[in-house]
């Protein structure tokens, strides 16, 4: 999310708690940096601050015109004070002082507190590469273990945090209990205006779904308990819902360590998170996560026996081999290599798919190393091009195994992932031998 767009959200957020005055005062400040009379409004808001205290809503507003002014090191003064004050200790105070330290090229203060963010709860890892405030960051070697420990953090890959609570409607709804169904927990607030806009979507999705395994459960961070029950009661939600009243201190929003919403967690049907956070917000992105978690429950390992067989391919100016064999009822195993143009092997990989449960998995070991075990997530079947896809949410890279039967005696193999947080990817087009 832009910082522009962020500081909206909160003054909007807090608005409901000033008083009349300290609104005003807001209203003339915001008037004020729109005609770019920076100067006139730090001096009126620094009168704010003086008459009201140190309210961040007021702090915000100056930081934003200390910048506005190029006043960096007052800016990062005021920001490192609205961090300390504030009741919520957000990550996203610490990712405004980031911002601020990285305009001013002080890289070693702007990962102090990028660690700070992290420490916070910040999850929202692929703003750092896609936000034009953070690009200095990818340019530093420190940000590939902040975004390690990011993703630990949010443990894709892992079984989700367990928890149990009580739905509007009295049942009682336990994580843990609904293994066999793929679940998209939905962290939202009837106040916030993305939640509400992703709504029809997410109604269209559990139509279409919730036959197939599918369901949802809605942790909702408002505090009006009113405000809820009369938009549900207009809306009519089909999925359970829970309302603690305690907001961003939800003891389950806590745990997941939730501080932007809609926050959005798709878990698979043996319990394990694989997907989370703003790609979910895209209404296709969450279609197609959802539909491979759904097919992946399905797929049964006979629909990978076409790859018994040797295959030969191209990848750059190597020759890539594969070999399958079915070695049992519920066991492909498989060997690959990679030879130069001098005859020298490069590569060489032992593979086996099997059967475990409702799920089919891939495990490979790359030159003798430990094994990495991937999951199928996804089955989807194109004219005459069916599509197979593995994932591995745990490692860097790769990340995922696709295979696209193109014809029955010819496919495409890619692998993608994270190479020191840039995407890469290789593909390769086989033919049977």
């Amino acid at each position: 999310m832009k910082r522009g767009v962020l500081l909206l959200l909160v003054l909007a957020f807090f608005a409901g708690r000033l008083f009349p005055d300290e609104k005003e005062l807001i209203t003339q400040l915001n008037r004020l940096n729109e005609q770019k009379e920076y100067s006139k409004a730090l001096e009126l808001v620094d009168n704010g601050l003086s008459e009201y205290g140190d309210s961040i809503s007021l702090l915000a507003l100056k930081c934003e015109i200390l910048v506005n002014l190029n006043k960096l090191e007052d800016a990062f003064k005021t920001a490192v004070k609205r961090a300390e004050v504030s009741e919520r200790k957000s990550p996203w105070h610490c990712l405004d002082i980031v911002a601020i330290c990285l305009k001013m090229k002080d890289m070693d203060r702007a990962f102090e507190w990028l660690n700070k963010a992290v420490d916070r709860g910040f999850l929202s890892y692929t703003e750092l590469y896609e936000d034009d405030n953070f690009k200095l960051l990818a340019k530093d070697k420190r940000l590939d273990s902040i975004v390690k420990k990011i993703k630990d953090n949010i443990g894709i890959g892992k079984p989700a945090k367990d928890f149990a609570i009580e739905l509007l409607s009295g049942e009682k709804f336990v994580l843990s209990k609904q293994k066999g169904k793929v679940i998209l927990i939905d962290f939202w607030a009837t106040w916030c205006r993305p939640c509400v806009e992703g709504i029809p979507h997410i109604k269209e999705f559990y139509r279409q779904y919730k036959d197939k395994g599918f369901d949802i459960i809605g942790i909702s961070l408002d505090s009006d308990k009113k405000a809820l029950t009369d938009y549900l009661a207009r809306e009519n939600l089909p999925w359970g819902i829970a309302f603690s009243g305690k907001a961003w201190f939800d003891d389950t929003a806590k745990s997941y360590n939730v501080n932007l919403i809609p926050s959005y967690w798709l878990i698979d049907r043996e319990g394990v998170l694989r997907h989370f956070g703003v790609p979910l917000r895209d209404k296709e992105k969450m279609k197609s996560a959802i539909e491979e978690l759904i097919a992946g429950g399905d797929a049964d390992l006979k629909d990978l026996n076409w790859l018994v067989g040797q295959w030969q391919g191209q990848v750059n100016e190597a020759t890539y081999y594969e070999s399958w064999i079915k070695s049992r009822q519920d066991t492909l195993e498989g060997s690959a290599s990679m030879v130069d143009r001098s005859g020298k092997t490069t590569f060489s990989e032992t593979l086996r798919i099997e059967k475990t449960g409702s799920h089919i998995v891939y495990i490979a070991s790359v030159n003798n190393q430990p094994p990495v075990l991937f999951t199928l997530t996804g089955v989807t079947g194109e004219t005459n091009r069916p599509r197979w896809v593995f994932e591995n949410r745990e490692h860097d890279f790769p990340q995922r195994i696709i295979y696209i039967r193109e014809a029955p005696d010819s496919l495409t193999a890619s692998v993608e992932g994270l190479q020191n947080g840039k995407e890469e990817k290789e593909e390769f087009h086989l033919k049977r031998k």
